[in-house]
């Protein structure tokens, strides 16, 4: 690749990457996340947190995070957990699932069994009108107007 080509594609990737941290104060939903803190900070179980593809890596993040703030998390694979692994979920814990159209079947076979152990729901997605908005306790709304790629 051409020297110049790549170094205006980094400089464009971080471009974009700027211009999307600057502008997430004016989309932050505060009462939002303040509910989800105090939910998760009043968690007497276990936080257990899933998503599919980019989706994935956002919620290994977001179970590594939280254990570095001490609260008990971890990532659960989607395509194990119908097979055994939501044996984990329990009454008193959280399950946040990340998608960001919200629709992804994976994700969605989630539902069913938190409903029914009584976990609280968290979904994270860019689509209010997905299945997981719709069925979630708390739906956090996550807008990306431009990715560099």
């Amino acid at each position: 690749m051409d020297r110049a080509l790549l170094e205006k594609s980094i400089r464009h990737t971080f471009a974009v990457e700027a211009e999307s941290i600057a502008a997430l104060e004016q989309k932050l939903d505060m009462g939002t996340i303040l509910k989800i803190v105090q939910t998760l900070g009043d968690c007497k179980g276990k936080v257990l947190v899933a998503g599919c593809g980019t989706s994935s890596a956002a919620a290994k993040k977001i179970a590594h995070s939280l254990c570095c703030v001490e609260v008990p998390a971890c990532y659960i694979n989607p395509s194990d957990a119908v097979h055994g692994g939501l044996g984990m979920l329990q009454e008193e814990d959280v399950l946040i699932l990340v998608s960001k159209g919200g629709n992804t079947q994976e994700i969605v076979n989630f539902i069913p069994a938190c409903k029914t152990k009584k976990a609280l729901l968290i979904g994270v997605t860019e689509n209010l009108e997905s299945v997981l908005a719709k069925q979630s306790d708390i739906v956090y709304n996550v807008r990306v107007d431009r990715e560099p790629c």
